[in-house]
């Protein structure tokens, strides 16, 4: 028997497993290309992509990611997700996190990111967890650094996308970094 997806709840936010009726909302903000500009996502161009994406993680459970609808708990819209893929092996992960535009600049993803930050290190053991965003979007350093994430330098054309290469400035969190 599947142990339930665990909910984690903030101040204004509901970070959940997906479920079926996220679809048309996800296909509107993984279609606009400002909100995939530094994903390594082309922008969807059907709902059924969105379907299909809400199916593989529904299918695949928390074993290899751990990835959270993220909602508001004020209006229950669905306005993005976070996303671990975790190395049991390491005890750690690679955070990412996307929200809709007409959400920035409201802490959000700070907020949402922190949280599942703190749940899987204490409570799931992961003892670090890194991250990467191209040196062309200084918002998302803006989001790891308020979470606590320290910065570890600069990787050369570290991924590419629909818009070329980018260099990426690297960070990561400890689990005795939240400790303290």
């Amino acid at each position: 028997m599947q142990t339930p997806a665990k909910v984690l709840i903030t101040p204004r936010l509901i970070l959940r497993p997906f479920e079926d009726r996220d679809a048309e909302r996800m296909f509107a903000i993984m279609s606009d290309d400002e909100t995939t500009r530094f994903l390594h996502v082309n922008p969807y161009e059907s709902p059924e992509q969105a379907q299909a994406w809400i199916e593989r993680c529904l299918n695949e459970g928390d074993r290899e990611y751990f990835r959270r609808a993220i909602e508001l708990k004020e209006t229950g819209e669905y306005i993005g997700d976070v996303r671990v893929k975790l190395n049991k092996k390491d005890n750690s992960g690679e955070i990412g996190f996307t929200v809709s535009r007409e959400h920035w600049g409201r802490g959000l993803a700070s907020e949402a990111a922190g949280e599942v930050i703190t749940y899987l290190m204490e409570q799931r053991g992961i003892n670090r967890i890194a991250a990467a965003h191209s040196v062309k979007n200084p918002a998302s350093g803006g989001v790891l650094r308020k979470i606590g994430m320290q910065y570890e330098g600069m990787a050369r054309e570290l991924y590419r996308n629909r818009i070329g290469y980018h260099d990426c400035h690297r960070y990561a969190i400890l689990k005795s970094d939240i400790s303290r």
